[in-house]
């Protein structure tokens, strides 16, 4: 598994509730153009709890639970559709380590 970044939204694709995985510099928080990740153009490392976009933001209980999230290296072999991960569970797995249920 690629390792990922310590921010859930680094590497996606957000648009219509649902963040597609991107494999590269994109940030899924800014969801009207394609835009990189303002702290890797800074030469930062991507880190949550330090963007500038998501300070004293709260995420809605209702987008933690409603927005689905498809990250590559998760995607069921030998299937050609899936239902990902809640933003939520994404989160957890991202920032917290927790398993992700399974698929």
């Amino acid at each position: 598994m690629p390792q990922r970044t310590r921010c859930p939204f680094y590497g996606f694709n957000g648009m219509f509730g649902v963040m597609m995985d991107s494999e590269g510099n994109q940030c899924a928080l800014i969801n009207d153009s394609y835009s990189p990740c303002q702290m890797e153009i800074q030469d930062q490392r991507p880190d949550w709890t330090r963007c500038n976009l998501l300070r004293d933001n709260a995420i809605p209980e209702e987008t933690l639970k409603n927005m689905r999230v498809f990250p590559k290296e998760f995607h069921p072999e030998g299937h050609t559709s899936w239902n990902g991960f809640t933003l939520g569970e994404w989160m957890d797995y991202v920032l917290n380590g927790k398993n992700l249920p399974r698929q």
